[in-house]
């Protein structure tokens, strides 16, 4: 818990490397992942297998995402798509990742290190929990090693990307041209057609409602629910039965202090060069001239800066921060631990290569008072205990749930209130159900169509919940007369639609005959307006429909005016007599803007870099798929 008073391990790339996976076990559950046991080879790049295994696994994972993305609602998933799409992902990233090692792009583990530990998903009370990490990672179907080797794949691409993305840039005149079709401004005139004015009401009896009902009776069905009975443990329910001693407090107090003072904080910066089998010899020689330097009185920070192949680091300096002893290799630990402040190392070899290494600040770790940590100290024991307490608790419901024919018994000999949710459909709910893996169990066939309990299912850290069905309502057929109104609105809209179309294309053509536009409006019985240099960004409350066709629309030549129109998300039609357009300059943007433009297009630009590098790399590579 005292780890705690060591300032944060801040990670050097977004959080968003580990959101994709961390996200998705926290969403639906980390055990509804399959770890799938097939050795066979699902595709070989440049000689290099993909597991069938591995391919599984991130089908599985995407599905989850997808599903996450949509906020728990099931969407139609086209499986061989799905499937075909992330077998391609995956050979992108062998391409990729080969790529980047002839590059000597690499992630250092200090790097991948402290990516994990300041993941939230990992910690408890704000402290980086082994148990946990090693709990969510296998939970999932990886190991730690295999979780660390991907996360340390995904670090690297990142830096590979970036590379391209903040690489390039623009020419002047590119971005100049840019900035004027930007600052384009153009002026026009409308004429308002709301489909509001065309509504009418249709009878009930009106032989288009019972044509529409019978062109598209699927489009009214009732959706399948079920209403559902449910017991739930709780760790907060297990804490109640807790109780912890002042003794215990302090002596957990007393282990983690003589824990922690045993620790010095120490802040390093290094010079890397990497090394490998096959250019070890070079390395060495690199590494020995910058000591040199060294020892002739160069500064530290400016030779990290010219000679470390240390990208996250180098540009500070060396800086890599500060470690208690276990953040950094062994033999990198080793050799800080045995410097004295300002005081440089000899070369030390690592995994990644030679280091030379820098100690720039010690300092004993800051210990508080025990009435400091003694709320905090008290609550971590209490979970701990509760924890115990919780699994015991679960194994023997899970018995009882198994054994009764309904909820009644479990609830009685564990003190569980029995509550009700639903009802609900198998893609959305309320309460409890929101929960995919409630939805999952409720309309399983043992648990739907045998009316047996369900199993007691994990729904997150400490929140255990077992359900069976009360009520269920088939998916049926809503009737003509249950449809009528819905279908009145929707043919009332249609012919409302259909009839601002049509006074849409009367009054272009009476405007292409050379009318002018308020005699057009008047004889329609419509409101026109006229809209004076507006800029392609919208300067003025436009709807952004009308504004995409309006410059979209062709320059008119001179003495002539181009005539379009649009129609509008709700329906409404827009006509639009384009009169003027007046080209801008890039001095109309502040210099802020400029460089923000200039960004962006060499941000594209980068983008698009890449993007040809990864069709080039698969262009020339040997791709085998298996059966797929």
């Amino acid at each position: 818990m005292l780890q705690n008073i060591r300032d944060g391990l801040s990670g050097i790339v977004s959080k968003a490397i580990v959101g994709f996976i961390v996200l998705t076990f926290v969403f639906f559950g980390i055990e509804t992942l399959v770890q799938y046991k097939s050795e066979s080879v699902i595709a070989t790049v440049n000689g290099l297998d993909i597991p069938e295994s591995t391919f599984r696994h991130a089908v599985e994972l995407e599905k989850r995402n997808i599903i996450y993305r949509n906020q728990g609602v099931v969407p139609k998933i086209d499986e061989a798509v799905l499937a075909s799409q992330v077998l391609d992902k995956l050979i992108d990233i062998k391409l990729l990742s080969g790529y980047a090692e002839g590059l000597s792009v690499a992630a250092q583990k200090p790097q991948i290190d402290q990516l994990i530990t300041a993941q939230a998903e990992f910690q408890v009370n704000g402290k980086f929990d082994p148990a946990v990490f090693k709990q969510v990672i296998e939970s999932s179907g990886f190991t730690p090693q295999r979780y660390y080797e991907n996360l340390k794949t995904d670090f690297v691409l990142n830096q590979l990307s970036q590379a391209y993305l903040y690489s390039s840039f623009q020419s002047k005149n590119d971005w100049q041209d840019v900035a004027a079709l930007v600052q384009q401004r153009r002026s026009f005139s409308t004429l308002d057609i709301p489909i509001e004015r065309f509504f009418k009401d249709i009878d009930k009896d009106d032989p288009a409602i019972k044509s529409y009902y019978e062109a598209h009776s699927d489009q009214f069905k009732t959706d399948e629910a079920v209403t559902v009975e449910y017991i739930e443990l709780t760790i907060d329910q297990a804490m109640r039965e807790v109780e912890i001693s002042n003794d215990e407090v302090k002596a957990r107090y007393e282990k983690e202090v003589e824990t922690l003072s045993a620790r010095k904080r120490l802040h390093a910066a290094h010079i890397l060069v990497r090394a490998s089998s096959e250019n070890d010899l070079n390395a060495k020689t690199k590494i020995d001239k910058i000591n040199e330097e060294l020892r002739s009185g160069a500064d530290f920070s400016e030779l990290a800066k010219k000679y470390s192949e240390d990208k996250g680091s180098a540009g500070n300096g060396g800086d890599v921060g500060a470690t208690d002893g276990s953040v950094f290799p062994p033999e990198f630990e080793h050799a800080l631990q045995n410097l004295q402040v300002g005081e440089i190392s000899s070369p030390i070899k690592t995994e990644v290569g030679y280091h030379l290494i820098r100690l720039l600040e010690k300092s004993d770790s800051k210990i508080p008072k025990l009435d400091e940590l003694a709320s905090s100290l008290h609550t971590e024991l209490s979970r701990e205990r509760a924890r115990l307490i919780l699994k015991e608790k679960v194994e023997n419901l899970s018995t009882v749930v198994f054994e009764s024919p309904d909820l009644g018994e479990p609830a009685v000999r564990f003190g569980l209130s029995k509550q009700v949710a639903g009802p609900f459909g198998r893609d959305h709910g309320e309460g409890i159900a929101a929960n995919l893996k409630v939805r999952e169990q409720a309309f399983s066939e043992a648990v739907l169509s045998s009316g047996q309990n369900s199993e007691v299912i994990e729904l997150d850290e400490g929140h255990y919940v077992a359900l069976r069905v009360l009520r269920h309502d088939p998916q049926r057929q809503l009737s003509l007369n249950e449809a009528a109104e819905k279908i009145r609105n929707i043919v009332s809209r249609e012919a409302a639609r259909t009839h601002a179309e049509n006074v849409a294309k009367k009054s272009i053509d009476e405007l292409r005959l050379g009318k002018p536009i308020d005699e057009v409006a008047k004889n329609a019985g419509l409101k026109f307006r006229h809209y004076s240099k507006v800029l392609r960004s919208g300067d003025q409350d436009l709807d952004p429909q009308l504004l995409q066709s309006v410059f979209r629309a062709e320059i008119p030549v001179s003495g002539s005016v181009e005539i379009g129109s649009a129609m509008l998300g709700d329906g409404d039609q827009v006509v639009f007599l384009l009169t003027e357009v007046i080209s801008g300059t890039h001095d109309e943007l502040t210099a802020e803007q400029q460089a923000q433009l200039v960004n962006f297009l060499a941000f594209g630009s980068g983008k698009r870099d890449f993007s040809s590098v990864q069709r080039q790399l698969k262009t020339q590579a040997d791709i085998v798929k298996n059966n797929f």
